[in-house]
């Protein structure tokens, strides 16, 4: 698994979330073993193997990245030349949330504003099954780019796979336009919230196409891009995509449309939802 976001600057590789030390032993046994007529050695010796791998293996757990600049200060003993900057780090984190909060309340009060988040889900693969069969094939990347709407709590997802283009600042930006080329006449003002991921959100090609926007669609007046503090980009997008993370367990996608077709199945259940 590519590592994402505060997980690409670590030196550990990933591995897919489904398996863990017992399933690849047994793949081991019953795949590489058999086809190579070569007797296996115990899980003691596999395991020992597995651990002084280098670089280190670990799997990929789904959850919100952690905070480095929280964990730089908590585990030093002497705080006193991080202080200052820890106070800051705080500051900027409150004061990313209450700006936030404050522009999803104006969003509900005002129909010429909109307040929006976005992210990009981690990297789903296709095919993706705990199949022994298809461990060792190679996997086709797909992304889906969601945009979370304060105003009638909609979600918007763009799903594309790596034949159609990669994950770069580009196809977030098409994606923001299609979603404000799509908003009503009455909405002149987006407040947009992201995290500070320099290829994919903070960048000139995304706040170019954010003025192409402004210039092009006659309503639109103003599109603000706001980040929040790194460690803390708590997004409403990324609620959406743990709801597909739980959805996908135990279940066999074998091609992007099938991805599509999950989503679309958890949109039946939030029908306020949108698949684009």
């Amino acid at each position: 698994m590519e590592s994402h976001y505060s997980r690409r600057d670590t030196k550990k590789l990933y591995l897919a979330a489904h398996l863990n030390l017992s399933v690849m032993y047994r793949l081991y046994v019953e795949i590489y073993c058999t086809s190579e007529s070569i007797p296996p050695v115990s899980i003691n010796v596999y395991r020992k193997i597995f651990n002084s791998y280098d670089p280190q293996l670990s799997f990929h757990v789904p959850k919100k990245d952690q905070c480095s600049t929280w964990n730089v200060y908590y585990s030093t003993t002497d705080k006193t030349n991080l202080e200052e900057s820890w106070q800051l780090h705080k500051k900027k984190e409150k004061e990313a949330m209450e700006m936030k909060d404050a522009d999803k309340k104006r969003s509900l009060e005002d129909s010429i504003y909109r307040a929006i988040s976005f992210d990009l889900e981690a990297i789903l693969l296709v095919p993706f099954s705990a199949d022994s069969q298809i461990y060792y094939k190679r996997k086709l990347s797909v992304f889906n780019f969601t945009i979370f709407d304060s105003f009638d709590h909609s979600g918007h997802c763009f799903l594309w796979d790596e034949t159609h283009g990669s994950k770069g600042a580009s196809e977030i930006g098409t994606s923001l336009l299609k979603y404000l080329y799509n908003l009503p006449q009455t909405v002149s003002h987006v407040s947009s919230f992201s995290d500070i991921s320099g290829g994919q959100n903070r960048n000139q090609f995304v706040t170019a196409a954010m003025l192409f926007a402004v210039n092009k669609v006659e309503h639109l007046q103003i599109v603000d891009l706001k980040f929040m503090e790194s460690g803390h980009s708590y997004l409403e997008a990324d609620s959406i995509h743990a709801t597909y993370e739980r959805a996908r367990k135990h279940r066999k996608i074998f091609t992007t449309e099938e991805w599509g077709l999950l989503i679309e199945m958890i949109f039946m259940t939030y029908r306020n939802w949108r698949h684009l």
